[in-house]
């Protein structure tokens, strides 16, 4: 693939699983279809995201607190 790929990483501090996703964008929708790919993935409820400060994970981690 041609131009930028950004990584999406999740990972679970206690158990250490890491979870990690590309997307051709780093935009609100990609940083939420990565939270979903990422619940899919886990058994069990998401209760705390920690983000970086990028416009679109600030955006998504609102929503998933709401």
């Amino acid at each position: 693939a041609e131009g930028k790929l950004y990584l999406y990483v999740g990972i679970d501090r206690t158990s250490k699983f890491a979870f990690a996703w590309l997307a051709d964008k780093a935009t609100t929708v990609t940083a939420r279809a990565f939270l979903d790919a990422l619940a899919a993935a886990v058994p069990y409820k998401i209760a705390i995201v920690l983000t970086d400060t990028a416009s679109s994970s600030q955006t998504c981690r609102r929503t998933v607190q709401a």
